[in-house]
């Protein structure tokens, strides 16, 4: 699909632009590094220097509401031996929520502890009276949920009537009504002056523990700290929570602690980690358990340290994530063959794929958006004869506020305005629904192309040290979701290009020239670009982990 280029020049204050100029001289950057650096951080100059130069200190946890009331809750159940159970959730910010706070009683010595991660199939997603029942009849005093909880009224409410305590921590979008908890850890409370309110699951699982900790003073060993960095890293970029302020803070020591073999089972599936490795290769396998099989085998993966287990147990990963990829690509063929029917694409995409297995359709939904660049919610049909939906969208339509006002329309939902859960009925709930998303949508054309954002545009190339600005483009690594990689575009490079074909992959390789400088990439499936010849074009620039890479060519109206 082709894009569109978008190049704003900034306007800056007086007050802003002398942040900017006193970061470029003491670091040393060009001026529209040093802008872009200062803009994301909000031109805070503590924040500019720890985007710069990192940090050791982990982030207070003052300021979050009713995390002073939770950690008393459960200092009181401690004192009394109770037994405190964690609830998570089957994706990856579930899992890992669930595993730091397992490792943070472990810390603490605190043995009267358990957890429960939901099916999918049988238990749907996060608490309910079902979970809540069977945590009563084992004796559990304590719920804590991670990740979800915060939709969970009617449990909640259970709950509270058997007479337990109720911890909620979640990260999602607040409904209109809170749920009856003693205490609810969620920055996006109006109440909550936590200044970071895009923590993920783990972030705020991990913010909890950080207060219990200091509570009873505890000194976790260097074992315990490292696994509980790297498990906050990984559950923050498989959510893919925006890496700013306390996300990248915490991804990049997580990093660190991974490359350190903080957790074996992540070094088994890539012996050197990154943000992509997380979010390509580790993320994928762990959710596949949780969509097929059961997420207590991701958690009991992540947890074993016996590398002759680990080995055969990855086997096991590869394979669910080969199943998982095959009922994908089956659902995909089927919605798009629905699609190419329709006369014309409708803003937002809703269909139903009964055939579909339940799990699959969040990331059908993402790639059908990709494709068309459309809102898109698909769903499947449960085992219960009832209809469950993925939402994926682009950045140009919040999916939880724009679906909110029509949400009576089926039997719930919640999400994030990237992503988004529902449930219906029936089929005519899901046209009804989706009829009035799309009557009410506002979308214009313009906004339902995919868009590319150039941070500068060099005219002449010559004017510039790559090398330099190589390295000063690696100080936003990582990047990732909320802190793309700045994008530059070059005007008239020189370009060589190859292209070879492998089962269904179209591999284009490039070489491109501009000044002194030559660099080498491979463009993926791009059909906007000739397969091979020698071609003068503008090429947009982005610097990764391994150094370069061509985000995107353009030619002018005709090229040779």
């Amino acid at each position: 699909m082709q894009t569109i280029l978008e190049h704003v020049k900034k306007a800056y204050t007086d007050e802003e632009m002398a942040v900017i100029e006193k970061t470029r001289i003491a670091y040393g950057l060009y001026d529209f590094i040093s802008a872009i650096i200062c803009e994301r951080n909000g031109f805070n100059e503590k924040e500019i220097d720890e985007y710069i130069s990192g940090t050791n200190r982990p982030k207070n946890f003052v300021g979050i509401k009713d995390i002073d009331k939770a950690v008393a809750l459960i200092a009181t159940a401690m004192s009394k031996n109770e037994m405190i159970r964690i609830v998570g959730d089957y994706d990856v910010d579930g899992v890992t929520s669930t595993y730091v706070l397992l490792t943070v009683f472990e810390a603490l010595g605190y043995k009267q502890i358990s957890h429960y991660l939901p099916l999918r199939e049988k238990d749907g997603y996060g608490l309910n009276k079902d979970i809540v029942e069977n945590a009563h009849r084992d004796g559990v005093k304590l719920l804590i949920t991670v990740d979800n909880g915060i939709s969970a009224h009617e449990a909640t409410s259970h709950a509270k009537v058997l007479g337990m305590t109720m911890i909620v921590t979640d990260h999602h979008e607040l409904p209109l009504t809170l749920p009856e908890a003693d205490a609810i850890i969620n920055p996006h409370q109006l109440d909550c002056d936590y200044p970071y309110k895009t923590l993920a699951g783990v972030g705020i699982a991990y913010k909890l523990g950080q207060a219990l900790m200091s509570h009873f003073k505890a000194r976790p060993t260097p074992e315990l700290i490292g696994r509980i960095q790297a498990l906050v890293a990984l559950g923050t970029v498989c959510d893919v929570a925006p890496l700013i302020g306390e996300n990248r803070h915490m991804v990049k020591t997580g990093l660190i602690a991974l490359n350190k073999n903080a957790i074996p089972a992540a070094s088994v599936i890539s012996p050197k980690i990154s943000v992509g490795t997380l979010g390509f290769q580790i993320g994928p396998r762990l959710n596949a358990c949780g969509r097929l099989e059961d997420a207590e085998t991701a958690l009991k993966f992540l947890q074993c340290q016996d590398y002759n287990e680990l080995y055969p147990f990855k086997a096991r990963l590869d394979s669910l994530n080969k199943e998982r990829q095959d009922e994908e690509m089956d659902s995909l063929h089927r919605i798009f063959t629905k699609l190419e029917k329709y006369p014309e694409i409708p803003d937002i995409i809703i269909e139903v794929d009964e055939q579909a297995h339940e799990s699959v359709v969040g990331l059908v939904a993402g790639k059908v958006k990709e494709k068309y660049y459309r809102p898109t919610v698909v769903f499947a049909k449960t085992i219960h004869g009832t209809y469950k939906g993925s939402g994926r969208s682009i950045e140009e339509y919040d999916m939880f506020q724009s679906f909110k006002p029509y949400l009576d329309l089926l039997d719930g939902g919640g999400g994030h305005p990237m992503a988004c859960g529902l449930k219906a009925s029936n089929l005519e709930q899901i046209e009804a629904f989706k009829k009035a998303v799309n009557t009410a949508s506002k979308l214009t054309d313009h906004n339902k192309t995919p868009k590319v954002y150039v941070d500068k545009c060099i005219y002449n190339a010559y004017e510039y040290d790559f090398d330099s600005l190589e390295k000063q483009l690696k100080l936003f690594l990582p990047t990732g979701a909320g802190n793309a990689a700045p994008t530059l575009l070059v005007k008239d490079a020189c370009l060589s290009i190859k292209t070879k074909y492998a089962k269904t992959w179209r591999i284009s390789e490039v070489v491109a020239e501009f000044g002194v400088k030559s660099i080498s990439s491979t463009l993926w499936n791009d059909e906007t670009i000739p397969e091979e010849g020698e071609f003068v074009a503008d090429i947009a620039l982005q610097v990764g982990e391994t150094g370069w890479q061509i985000r995107a060519i353009y030619f002018s109206p005709v090229h040779p």
